[in-house]
């Protein structure tokens, strides 16, 4: 059977920095979207293992997509109009901080003697420097420095609600203006740097007038938002995994090739789950269904499938060049377009 995963995605566990994943029972297979893999290795091999106590093996499939192409993609899919999600109007996208202190409650200044204190103390402060994309990836992605971070951060600040051209031909006031305004209105180049640093960096949090307790923010719901540094963390968290166990078996499979390939891709997936347990003929007929499947839901929602739809193979090639040359974007994409290209090349 299939198992939706029980805990939303892209969140943890606080404390572990794990998923909070429910037991996994032999036979399952489980789906996770967008996983944080914050937690050490040791940790994540004890939370995938968790199987009514016996010691079983754990099968992992993880899809993964060229950095530049998926930045390029999220530019093009979410500038559609109208946009295919209503997130994106209130998306946060250079935040990268999972506690900004003007969105938590408890850091309301109140009056207390002669004297206004907030509720909670400094620890605060180093609570939110360690609940942010930059200090839950960094130390996983060791290629990437801090201050190669900050760059890409910086870049998009200059970007978002900043004086640009564009706004004094506009009638959507500069301040207000939301994430979907800025890829609408400023020019492709500069769109498609906001839409990869929103990809790079973003917690996923979205604006909201009145500020929340901690327990609160902690819960929120996470929308799409540093999907790039996430994928590159999870690649080598799951290398860690699998060289310090023999417990479990990781295959990497490239998302275009579901696109391009999809029969293939399946028969390779079948394979991997089923093993000898499964005939040829009956891997060949489970591919079969799953390709039919794909076929219509593509027929039935293809604003998700923006490949070759937006713009030809030479203008992509020219909008890659434009990000490998980008001295903010450019060396972080390249560590994850390694760690990416390695991968595939190893499970293939």
């Amino acid at each position: 059977g299939r198992k939706k995963a029980s805990y939303p995605k892209r969140q943890h566990d606080n404390v572990t920095k794990c998923p909070k994943y429910d037991k996994l029972h032999p036979g399952t297979l489980f789906l996770q979207t967008a996983p944080n893999l914050f937690c050490s290795s040791q940790a994540l091999i004890k939370y995938l293992n968790l199987s009514g106590g016996r010691r079983q093996g754990v099968k992992i499939i993880h899809m993964v997509r060229n950095p530049y192409h998926m930045a390029i993609s999220n530019y093009f899919y979410h500038a559609q109009i109208p946009t295919p999600e209503r997130w994106i109007h209130k998306a946060m996208p250079c935040e990268y901080r999972y506690f900004p202190e003007s969105y938590i409650k408890e850091l309301a200044p109140k009056s207390i003697g002669n004297t206004v204190e907030s509720t909670i103390s400094k620890t605060s402060k180093s609570l939110d420097e360690e609940e942010s994309m930059k200090s839950l990836i960094l130390p996983t992605l060791t290629e990437i420095s801090p201050k190669q971070f900050d760059k890409a951060f910086r870049m998009c600040r200059a970007l978002f609600r900043n004086e640009t051209s564009f706004w004094s031909t506009s009638e959507i006031s500069r301040g207000n203006a939301s994430f979907y305004d800025h890829l609408l209105f400023l020019d492709q180049y500069d769109g498609i740097r906001l839409s990869a640093a929103q990809m790079i960096l973003s917690s996923g949090l979205e604006f909201f007038k009145a500020p929340l307790s901690i327990e609160r923010l902690r819960k929120r719901k996470r929308h799409a938002g540093a999907d790039i540094l996430r994928m590159g963390n999870n690649i080598r968290k799951l290398n860690e995994v699998t060289a310090n166990t023999e417990q479990f078996r990781v295959l990497t499979m490239d998302m275009a090739n579901w696109i391009s390939k999809p029969h293939e891709s399946s028969l390779n997936v079948v394979d991997f789950v089923f093993g000898s347990s499964a005939t040829i003929e009956e891997k060949r007929n489970m591919a079969d269904s799953y390709v039919e499947l794909f076929v219509n839901e593509v027929a039935d929602d293809s604003s998700h499938v923006t490949s070759g739809k937006a713009y030809h193979k030479e203008e992509k090639a020219a909008m890659i060049d434009m990000l490998k040359k980008d001295d903010a974007l450019g060396p972080i994409l390249d560590v994850v377009e390694k760690l990416v290209d390695e991968s595939l090349e190893r499970d293939t």
